[in-house]
């Protein structure tokens, strides 16, 4: 399965869209990301989405986390509590 088939089959099923809808959907898709130099790269694809990227969601962490709130910061950033160890680590 192609990089685009996958991704129409994401945009149909996640947002309920038809067919035609899901492709020009895909190929705005596609075309921006080979504007912005990812074209032909290999790119790690999320189990989920999320907004901030590895050293901004360990930012965030790091300011939120007081060494009293291990669980809610893991449930609120769905990491593991190591993961949390490490980017407090690495500010």
């Amino acid at each position: 399965m192609s990089f685009g088939s996958t991704l129409v089959a994401a945009i149909k099923t996640g947002c309920e869209m038809d067919d035609e809808k899901a492709k020009a959907l895909a190929a705005k898709i596609i075309a921006g990301g080979a504007e912005n130099g990812d074209a032909g790269a290999v790119l790690y694809w999320p189990q989920r989405f999320g907004y901030l990227n590895t050293k901004e969601r360990d930012a965030a962490i790091r300011d939120l986390f007081t060494g009293r709130n291990l669980r809610e910061i893991c449930r609120e950033f769905e990491v593991s509590p190591a993961t949390v160890y490490r980017a407090i680590g690495r500010g």
